[in-house]
């Protein structure tokens, strides 16, 4: 079965979004819609020229299999070999891929998955995002629980109330900035909401602030003023 990348894999997201920042929230999007990219197809778009055109394409989000292939000659990235599959191609039931032609029933791939699945079985209960693992082994006892709160929460409504306590606990804004591509990446609006008040509150510019608001609110008019002072 091929999951491509989730929202737990916000740190692989984020570099291979490079400086993107518009894209990154758009995939983010994609993901709300259960539309994801494995690494590779999403590597590929992103060396395109016309890669990152096709990612922030509005009818990508509700594109079929069927529909792919024209959005994809549109945006000059045909020849990248992409294909989106679906459950009847090997995707999770209800979720739609975007993968390169080469990874649909590799062998390698398979072989790949089934380590990760045993390694996921062994770890069910202790998920860590890599990049703030460390981080949180060298909090203050005031700032770690909250953060371990956030990373072990599951539904929306307890990421949000995490987040609030995080709040509370006034962190430092390297920590916030380690901790916000997981949450922008696939909150709920409420996540997304407290998301941004903890940002308020460890010291985030103005502009950035306003320019998350306008990414996430799709306003290109509001991009646009953003411009300068960014």
């Amino acid at each position: 079965m091929i999951r491509g990348l989730r929202a737990h894999d916000a740190p692989t997201l984020q570099r291979l979004c490079a400086a993107d920042m518009k894209v990154f929230l758009r995939v983010g999007a994609l993901l709300q819609a259960k539309l994801a990219l494995s690494e590779a197809a999403l590597a590929a778009l992103m060396a395109e020229a016309g890669g990152p055109a096709l990612l922030l394409d509005r009818a990508l989000r509700d594109a079929t299999p069927a529909e792919f292939t024209a959005l994809a000659e549109r945006h000059g990235v045909s020849d990248v070999n992409l294909r989106m599959i679906n459950q009847t191609d090997g995707a999770e039931p209800g979720w739609r891929v975007l993968v390169l032609e080469d990874e649909v029933d590799n062998p390698l791939l398979a072989a790949a998955e089934a380590a990760a699945d045993s390694a996921a079985d062994m770890a069910a209960d202790t998920t860590v995002i890599p990049t703030v693992a460390v981080t949180v082994a060298n909090l203050t006892p005031a700032l770690r629980g909250p953060v371990e709160g956030l990373l072990a929460a599951r539904a929306d409504d307890q990421r949000a109330a995490a987040l609030e306590q995080l709040r509370y606990a006034a962190p430092p804004l390297a920590l916030v900035g380690e901790l916000m591509p997981m949450i922008l990446a696939d909150g709920a609006e409420v996540v997304r909401e407290r998301a941004i008040g903890v940002l308020i509150g460890a010291g985030a510019h103005t502009a950035v602030v306003d320019l998350i608001r306008a990414l996430i609110r799709r306003d290109d008019d509001a991009l646009a003023r953003l411009a300068e002072p960014v």
